[in-house]
């Protein structure tokens, strides 16, 4: 259980203290919450019930439970109280980050409590829903690459090889207009302290991108930030290669780069890229 919490709902209900989230969960899996409160005193609002909620990045429900944790009928005010929510998580799940949640509301009408939090300059609304804390769900251990590589970048995260295309483009001889689909095994060398951007991108002969495709891994949906030591991500990128390119020969090039001042990543001996092999291009 964290430390006192400063929060009302309605005006009837402070909660005291809530439990430490854990810090991933699994599809399928259960998700226990404690959540300490005390009612302020008698309360003529009958049936009111607790609910936790498990959110995903789109905040749509992936998990919930609802209860009458103590009956609203036998509020006498001061007296503390511990509540217990098992959260079914699931089984179809994505990886990303979640939020709990958690709320009150009269089973007669449906409306929610509104929240406020204790503050300096007074109490501070928050809407109808208190965050209790965030977790998340990684993605399922990828397979070994088919081709390796093992070239860390920045210390951090680790290019352990990648996939090459089975339909579409073929790096050893592509004809657009196709769609290069690459998988990018990654692997996190410590816990991740912040976000930093994917880019794959095809190079022509003067090194600067003809087609690139970037951003947050799995399509934004689990940021580096989300990252654990030792965890290990695959990364599907597709370059969509138009007609008309002309023919020759390209370089593909994968790295990491931080979103806000363009920083990359750099090896150990200073290169910015990793370079994935040649593509050729014909008419």
């Amino acid at each position: 259980m964290s430390g006192p919490a400063a929060f009302t709902a309605g005006g009837l209900v402070d909660v005291t203290g809530l439990s430490n989230l854990p810090a991933a969960i699994e599809p399928g899996g259960r998700l226990e919450v404690t959540i300490a409160w005390s009612p302020r005193g008698p309360t003529s609002r009958p049936n009111l019930a607790f609910f936790v909620h498990l959110l995903d990045a789109a905040g749509q429900p992936r998990g919930q439970h609802d209860a009458v944790a103590y009956p609203s009928g036998q509020w006498q005010g001061g007296e503390q109280v511990v509540s217990w929510f098992s959260i079914p998580v699931a089984s179809d799940a994505p990886p990303g980050r979640y939020r709990v949640v958690a709320g009150i509301y009269p089973r007669s009408t449906l409306e929610r409590l509104p929240w406020t939090a204790a503050g300096p300059s007074g109490d501070r609304r928050i809407g109808d829903t208190l965050e209790i804390g965030v977790t998340k769900i990684a993605p399922p251990p990828p397979a070994a690459p088919q081709r390796p590589l093992g070239v860390e970048l920045g210390g951090r995260i680790a290019l352990d090889g990648f996939d090459a295309p089975r339909n579409g483009c073929a790096l050893e001889a592509a004809r657009p207009p196709c769609e290069l689909a690459i998988g990018l095994h990654w692997r996190a060398l410590t816990t991740q302290p912040d976000d930093v951007q994917v880019f794959l991108h095809l190079a022509g002969p003067d090194g600067r991108p003809v087609v690139q495709a970037d951003g947050a891994p799995l399509d934004g949906a689990y940021p580096t930030s989300l990252w654990t030591a030792g965890e290990r991500v695959l990364d599907q990128r597709a370059l969509r290669l138009p007609a008309g390119l002309p023919p020759g020969e390209y370089r593909l090039l994968a790295g990491l780069y931080r979103l806000d001042d363009g920083t990359r990543l750099a090896t150990p001996s200073g290169l910015t890229s990793v370079e994935l092999g040649a593509l050729w291009v014909s008419s």
